[in-house]
């Protein structure tokens, strides 16, 4: 058979400097043998996985055993494109294998990958063959389109940089015909049964996920070792069977899970929230989408891991510091834990819960049983990136907690519903949480889920009409819906926060001062990072015991600062502990944060983040420490703003928070406190529902911030797959994003940045010297002579000192460990 005399793996012996060695002996692995390697793996993947198979028999409507043989015959097409000589002689070495293969001569430069080679061998030569007549030729190019798109991004004609491509110049007759031989020998040993295209269609983005993760699995040369000389291809496929269950039963992506309820989950009685939720969710196997509404610190944490079984799930945070938080909290959970975010390997025990393998890449690390990370992590699996199909697999039939939804702008809800739509039609469940979501965006939300529903046509999203506080909506797959209200909170009969106002700062210095003289901690949370440094140092000098926690230090650094915050003011501190201290902090403290003070001074900000800081005022029960008071920083009250209102006051406030008139309207709002949560849904609406006022002198603002808002979505849908769609990117012409580029969120462009001091890393270590910074702020930088990833740059200092430039000229930076980095 001509398409065994073809190489799939090489080991091309190199130097240090990466150039090939002459003269030796290269080990290599033959195509057929690698393809029956990959397709074992998805045999496997199939038959053992009740979550994977699910998510494809939803859409398809196939029995297991039909549904196997499909994935399989697709599976060992995956490499068809690496039977081109432009392949098999990309380089001196592997031109010697191809030599001793007999591989025809080099036709044409290596110029296209072979992932699109194999697809255009199929779409413009191969299905046209009389021979393949009986195939469902729409069918097939779907599935083709799938196994030759497991390098990240679907397959094109017209890849990125590249006209369209001619097959010709790249196959041979011989190769072509070995090609044949390969669909030939796949179709009688599998005997695929083709289903409807539009089943397939909607299941492609799953089918490539599947077929990517077995050639993962499939090129673990620990398992599937080179065999260079001909075998009989039957007993070789035995051989990878026995070799896929054992790579799976080790890297434990299939790992037996146990669905736990709440009383097993955890060693205290439910509030009426969770109750609610228990009752709403425990006897249910079917997926359904659930918000929880609750005060901050309510336990919406338990009630979703609850819901979820306490298992096959990906919980998803707002920031990495809440992600790392909820991390030391789920390890009595058990089973395969992972980790994901850019900076998961600063976290002690990131490693220590799932096999090295999971915690590979972010992008396994979703094939966890349970996972937990920045949403980012998740919502890249429906943008145009590389590998969002794995994602997509590893979300696949799990529930997906989404938590403090309220804190994403525009952009990244558009990208978030897509998720949720996604995630609906994976056949998984959505959880979302949040203590301050303004209705808008619970019907929002809702009507993505129904969007996903897989019916002929998709139920209409549900009509809402409580707006009580807590409440609970639930959706289930058919699209029915339920409101629950009328719960006794967290807080039961409420809890009272007293606002106090000032606009001079040092009335504000000198209130902290008092409070920390009198052995109370307390928090000025600030809205950018200057001003923080600014306060800290303001406060130093007055003799407070006063530490700074903002996202400016490198990673090593802030890591060991947030530690040390919530040793401090966590949860479980002690009065010894918390004596006098002072954080001053920014946008950090204010999402998922287990932080409890005593006194609480912050920066004016939108309601909604003003709800959540007071929810880290009194948090927890200490002996009595009077009232909850909170100090409001902000510019004095004024019927009737100017335009410049808010940045005669502070431009960094005006820049961050661009809805000035929400702004205006939360100082309105607010009076001199607020009930919570009794008003938490009066407070949110007063400021984002429909028909709030808007002072004259700010509408041509308010109109601006509008057009962003819209502009923002537009750029969400432009980012994202469109769910309708099949696994396919509109014939390559769709920029593809890799992990640390994908637009998560919207902003400045960043540059990650090694910061050396005389030429060596400021930790002592590349990974923890990182931080990301924006280029409007430091462009470039005298480098230093390390080794970095090629997205990253190094930046060296002396004396703590570097003399850089932006977009308009020179700046002086500087860092050290106190106070961060500063321009």
């Amino acid at each position: 058979m001509k398409w065994l005399n073809y190489w799939g793996k090489t080991d091309v012996p190199k130097d240090e400097n990466g150039k090939e060695i002459e003269n030796v002996d290269i080990p290599f692995h033959r195509l057929a043998y690698h393809c029956l390697d990959v397709t074992a793996c998805a045999i496997r993947l199939i038959e053992r996985s009740d979550r994977l198979f699910g998510v494809l028999h939803r859409h398809v409507g196939i029995s297991r055993e039909q549904m196997t043989n499909l994935v399989a015959w697709s599976a060992m097409l995956h490499d068809l494109g690496k039977l081109s000589p432009s392949f098999q002689r990309q380089s001196h070495g592997v031109s010697k294998v191809a030599d001793i293969l007999g591989v025809g001569p080099l036709l044409h430069e290596y110029d296209v990958r072979h992932d699109n080679l194999g697809f255009v061998l199929w779409n413009d030569i191969l299905r046209n063959d009389p021979e393949f007549s009986c195939f469902r030729r729409e069918n097939v190019k779907t599935l083709i389109q799938c196994a030759t798109g497991h390098h990240g991004k679907p397959p094109a004609n017209a890849p990125q940089g590249h006209g369209p491509v001619n097959p010709e110049q790249y196959f041979g007759g011989e190769d072509i015909a070995a090609a044949k031989e390969m669909i030939d020998w796949a179709t009688q040993k599998f005997q695929p049964e083709f289903p409807h295209r539009d089943g397939l269609q909607r299941a492609s983005w799953w089918i490539a996920g599947i077929i990517t993760l077995a050639d993962w699995l499939g090129s673990g040369k620990d398992y599937f070792t080179f065999e260079a000389e001909k075998v009989d291809l039957d007993e070789y496929l035995l051989q990878s069977l026995a070799k896929a269950d054992r790579i799976i039963d080790d890297t434990g992506i299939i790992a037996p899970t146990e669905k736990r309820g709440f009383d097993k989950l955890f060693q205290f009685q439910p509030t009426p929230v969770q109750q609610a939720v228990i009752d709403l969710t425990a006897e249910r196997d079917e997926p359904f989408f659930l918000i929880v509404e609750e005060s901050t610190g309510g336990g919406k944490t338990e009630a979703a891991l609850a819901a979820a079984k306490g298992s096959n799930l990906f919980f998803g945070l707002p920031t990495q510091a809440t992600a790392n938080g909820l991390w030391s909290r789920i390890k009595g959970l058990g089973g395969q834990q992972s980790l994901a975010h850019a900076k998961s390997w600063l976290v002690s025990e990131s490693m220590d819960r799932a096999s090295a393998w999971l915690n590979n890449s972010n992008r396994l690390a979703l094939l966890s049983d349970i996972s937990l990370g920045t949403i980012d992590q998740a919502m890249i699996g429906v943008m145009f990136a590389r590998y969002g199909m794995l994602r997509l697999a590893g979300l696949a039939g799990k529930t997906l907690i989404i938590d403090e939804v309220h804190a994403y702008d525009p952009y990244m809800k558009r990208i978030i519903e897509t998720l949720v739509t996604m995630q609906a039609r994976s056949g998984g469940s959505v959880i979302l949480l949040s203590a301050t979501m303004p209705l808008k965006h619970r019907s929002d939300y809702a009507k993505a889920w129904s969007n996903g529903i897989e019916k002929p046509i998709p139920p209409a999203p549900p009509a809402f009409s409580k707006t009580s506080f807590p409440l609970i909506t639930f959706v289930d797959q058919q699209g029915n819906h339920e409101e629950i209200d009328g719960l006794e909170s967290h807080y039961k009969s409420g809890r009272r926060v007293v606002i106090q106002r000032s606009s001079n700062r040092s009335c504000i210095v000198d209130r902290i001062v008092k409070e920390s003289g009198a052995g109370r901690c307390a928090v000025w949370i600030r809205n950018t990072v200057g001003e923080a440094i600014e306060a800290c140092d303001e406060l130093k000098a007055q003799g407070v015991d006063v530490m700074l926690f903002h996202s400016r230090f490198v990673a090593g650094h802030r890591r060991e600062i947030e530690d040390t915050v919530l040793q401090t003011f966590g949860k479980e501190s002690t009065p010894e502990q918390r004596r006098r201290k002072v954080l001053v902090a920014t946008q950090v403290v204010e999402q998922s944060l287990d932080l409890d003070f005593d006194f609480m001074v912050t920066d004016l900000c939108p309601v909604d983040l003003l709800i959540q800081r007071a929810g880290r005022l009194h948090r927890h029960p200490r002996g009595d420490r009077g009232e909850p008071i909170l100090m409001l920083y902000a510019p004095e009250d004024n019927a009737n703003p100017g335009p410049g209102w808010i940045n005669d006051w502070s431009l960094g406030t005006g820049y961050v928070y661009e809805n000035h008139a929400a702004l205006w309207n939360t100082l309105r709002i607010i009076g001199d406190g607020f009930t919570l949560p009794q008003d938490a849904r009066r407070l949110v609406e007063g400021v984002f529902g429909d028909n709030v006022s808007c002072p004259p002198k700010l509408r041509k603002q308010a109109n601006s911030n509008e057009g962003k808002t819209l502009l923002q979505a537009l750029a969400a849908n432009n980012a994202t797959i469109n769910p309708s769609s099949w696994y396919s990117f509109q014939q390559g012409d769709t920029q593809t994003w890799n992990d640390e580029t994908a637009p998560t969120r919207l902003g400045d462009p960043v540059r990650e940045w090694v910061i050396c001091e005389s030429g060596r890393p400021i930790t002592g270590n590349v990974f923890t010297s990182t931080i990301s910074l924006r280029l409007v702020r430091v462009k470039d930088a005298p480098k230093a002579s390390i080794k970095v990833s090629s997205f990253q740059q190094a930046m060296n200092l002396i004396n703590g000192y570097a003399e850089c430039s932006n977009m308009n000229g020179p700046i002086d930076v500087t860092y050290d460990k106190q106070r961060g980095l500063m321009y």
